[in-house]
């Protein structure tokens, strides 16, 4: 894992993948677009990261996803819904704390430190390590203090597999199963405190949580230090895929999140559209599609 992260002399990518870039952009859409990509690929050309665009600065992202070929600014993935979110911490809190819970290469933690003044500290989870190598160097482009824990949250501390079902160059679709020889640290957000020396008690939290499935359990796991916070604000992403996949159903889950301290919950894209917990949440934003919602806990 050495070498992999651009030095500020060092072009954004490599030559070899400029070419690939190039190739594909000649044969988009036709047959052999990806042949230089994927030979770059099984020669091991595409073990680092390029530095991309990302709002007013840059983003280190792994050349080994598939979008690094065809996307030059990154900040063009990210819509309205974190902005949403900062406005939200911002009405409420004066100083928080962000948990980013599934922090993938460090995208939103990126952009809460660029629109909130108030924020204090970033702990960003993730159970890829090879994640957590690319996050750090992104949180160390904001200038704000941060830890990057490498593990998963939930509802237990232990082991766990960690799943790929669209293989390991899609990392954000992956997913942990609790196993007895599990090789991926799992942590409850109650235990963060002691385990890794955080001072949490009290202070106002930001939760983020896309954890591919485990968002009830993070709560769960995290009651206690929620109950306990100053103020709580959600940011939790709803996929009917993952859904189905545990056997949730949207409002269930937010419900269940619910009890644990009464939150008020709007659709993160179309902030004044206030939903029902109590009746079902896709036919309330008009389809059943992937969204994030945001969380204001009282």
């Amino acid at each position: 894992m050495q070498n992999i992260i651009p030095g500020d002399s060092e072009p954004d990518y490599p030559f070899l993948f400029r070419i690939a870039r190039t190739f594909y952009a000649l044969l988009s859409g036709y047959r052999g677009e990806f042949f230089l990509y994927s030979l770059l690929g099984k020669l091991n050309q595409l073990e680092r990261a390029g530095r991309f665009q990302y709002f007013s600065g840059v983003i280190y992202i792994p050349l080994r996803v598939p979008e690094t070929l065809y996307i030059q600014d990154f900040s063009l993935f990210q819509g309205l819904r974190e902005v949403h979110f900062a406005h939200q911490i911002n009405q409420q809190f004066d100083e928080f704390v962000l948990l980013d819970c599934g922090g993938y290469f460090g995208q939103v933690s990126m952009r809460i430190a660029a629109l909130c003044p108030g924020l204090r500290k970033t702990l960003l989870f993730d159970p890829n390590a090879e994640n957590c190598v690319y996050s750090t160097a992104n949180l160390e482009l904001t200038g704000h203090p941060f830890s990057v824990i490498n593990a998963a949250v939930s509802d237990f501390s232990g082991g766990a597999t960690l799943i790929f079902p669209e293989g390991p160059h899609v990392p954000d679709s992956a997913y942990i199963e609790k196993t007895e020889d599990g090789d991926i640290p799992v942590v409850r957000l109650d235990d963060v405190e002691v385990q890794h020396n955080e001072n949490l008690k009290g202070k106002n939290l930001a939760i983020k949580l896309d954890v591919e499935g485990q968002e009830l359990a993070a709560v769960i796991g995290g009651q206690n230090l929620i109950k306990q916070a100053g103020g709580v604000c959600y940011f939790m992403e709803l996929h009917p895929g993952v859904l189905k996949r545990t056997g949730q159903t949207a409002e269930a889950l937010l419900q269940s999140v619910s009890k644990i301290r009464p939150t008020d919950w709007y659709l993160a894209d179309q902030p004044e559209l206030k939903l029902d917990p109590a009746r079902p949440i896709f036919p309330q934003i008009g389809q059943e599609r992937i969204c994030d919602v945001i969380g204001v806990a009282s």
